[in-house]
């Protein structure tokens, strides 16, 4: 019965913001002579991580354009935030531009459509037997806005491979990856103890072959008896109410220097860390460059990786320049003990890698110029 309800209260929320948000749009296009963009949050757990950093990243644009937030968050009040499930979205018209950082499905009505990713790196995405599944999808969009040129190349190879069953032409863009630009300017104003490490793992329904789920309350345990660093388990957003998550939360809620962390934004959680030991999530590049500290990649999955071709990564590739990689838990310990001594190598190594983006600090410029440039060509 509740349910129902949610089901019920959740599509009149919807239809009602419908109808003011297509209102609204063209009293700003009519009367404000002003652009509007459409920019949406289709996965309502990851939604409030990427608030603060999407808001600041068309700051610029705000002086030319209105900004319109859609989202499926039933409760959050937020100004030009609105309630809209994906289906509904093509019932709002007059929206040139659509952007999101999640891919969707739906789409406002006859708009040119921007996926900005919301990964650093070429993370795997997805199993490998669901790729043609995403890759058409991506193609849904007009432009897709990629954070350096190794992911733009990735994603190249992904959609050239299906150009003989689809004619659309898709544009590609390297264009940094601003929420490494945010994180960067507010660590340079905040300073703390570092007395932790972090794991944080990827979505563990993504690829559960590699996935570091059954290792983890071991770990946490013997590095809860070994050393004397706070460790704070940080699952992925969206698996935060899972069984398997709760479990483990559960399972040390009593040790002192046990920390769970579900909060919608991991920047105190990262600041205060020495270093984070991941499976194969994509914050582990966003954590190298954004604190210069070392990486561990628990890699469990070391000998099954290279019959899904995840080889040809540069995720992959890369890893020993940000990090180290583990085959054991008494070899990530011996690397925990030892990330002090370890860390200045590591540093220069990060710090080489982070200059092949070519965007770094300059993301929020480019991706302001492209949106203007693409909202012009529309009314050519």
């Amino acid at each position: 019965m509740q349910l129902i309800f949610i089901k019920t209260y959740s599509n009149i929320k919807t239809l009602i913001n419908i109808i003011f948000i297509n209102a609204v749009v063209l009293y700003y296009i009519i009367f404000k002579k002003k652009k509007v963009i459409f920019f949406y949050h289709p996965r309502n757990q990851l939604t409030k991580i990427h608030l603060n950093y999407v808001e600041e990243l068309f700051g610029i644009l705000t002086k030319k354009y209105i900004i319109i937030y859609g989202h499926t968050v039933l409760g959050m009040k937020n100004t030009h935030y609105y309630f809209i499930k994906e289906g509904f979205l093509k019932l709002i018209f007059n929206i040139k531009i659509f952007i999101s950082n999640n891919v969707c499905d739906n789409f406002t009505y006859k708009s040119k459509k921007i996926y900005i990713h919301h990964d650093i790196y070429d993370s795997p995405l997805i199993d490998p037997a669901k790729k043609i599944e995403l890759v058409k999808r991506l193609l849904n969009y007009n432009y897709l806005f990629l954070p350096n040129n190794k992911t733009v190349l990735t994603f190249k190879k992904y959609i050239n491979a299906f150009k003989n069953k689809n004619k659309k032409i898709i544009k590609i863009y390297d264009v940094g990856y601003f929420k490494l630009d945010f994180l960067k300017r507010k660590i340079a104003k905040y300073k703390t103890k570092e007395d932790s490490v972090v794991i944080a793992l990827t979505d563990i329904r993504h690829i559960k072959s590699m996935s570091l789920i059954k290792e983890i309350p071991s770990l946490i345990h013997l590095l809860l008896r070994k050393t004397n660093l706070k460790i704070i388990f940080r699952p992925y957003p969206a698996n935060r109410n899972f069984k398997e998550i709760l479990e483990i939360k559960n399972q040390f809620k009593n040790y002192k220097k046990f920390i769970f962390d579900d909060s919608d934004d991991y920047f105190k959680t990262y600041v205060t860390s020495k270093c984070l030991i991941t499976d194969i999530s994509g914050t582990a590049y966003t954590y190298a460059f954004f604190k210069k500290k070392p990486i561990i990649f628990f890699a469990k999955y070391e000998k099954i990786f290279n019959k899904n071709k995840f080889s040809n990564l540069n995720y992959f590739k890369d890893r020993k320049k940000v990090g180290f990689i583990s085959l054991s838990q008494k070899k990530t310990l011996q690397l925990v003990r030892n990330i002090d001594k370890l860390y200045n190598d590591k540093k220069k190594s990060i710090t080489k890698l982070e200059k092949e983006f070519n965007y770094i600090d300059k993301s929020q410029i480019r991706i302001t110029n492209l949106i203007e440039n693409i909202y012009q060509k529309i009314n050519e």
